[in-house]
């Protein structure tokens, strides 16, 4: 193999090595968001263990007269704030 081939051979190497180093950074910032994104959605459990929408409705229900209740119980100058 002569010098100048040598050469190019390595400068070809080295720039696999760059690309293949660039596209692994990138796949380990993909891993880290996506397994970000599963700890998010593992710590609503809670919403992932209702088997039915019956189940789904009288938990709304429940939010929502519990959210009324305490928008209720607010002084009436707190509410004029918010809105």
């Amino acid at each position: 193999m002569s010098p100048d081939a040598k050469v190019a051979r390595i400068a070809s190497i080295e720039n696999m090595l760059l690309m293949s180093s660039a596209a692994l950074k990138a796949m380990t910032s993909q891993l880290t968001e996506a397994e970000e994104r599963e700890r998010a959605l593992n710590s609503r459990g809670r919403w992932n263990q209702l088997r039915s929408m019956g189940e789904t409705k009288n938990v709304l229900q429940y939010l929502f007269n519990a959210t009324a209740e305490a928008r209720c119980s607010l002084p009436s100058e707190n509410l004029i704030k918010h809105f």
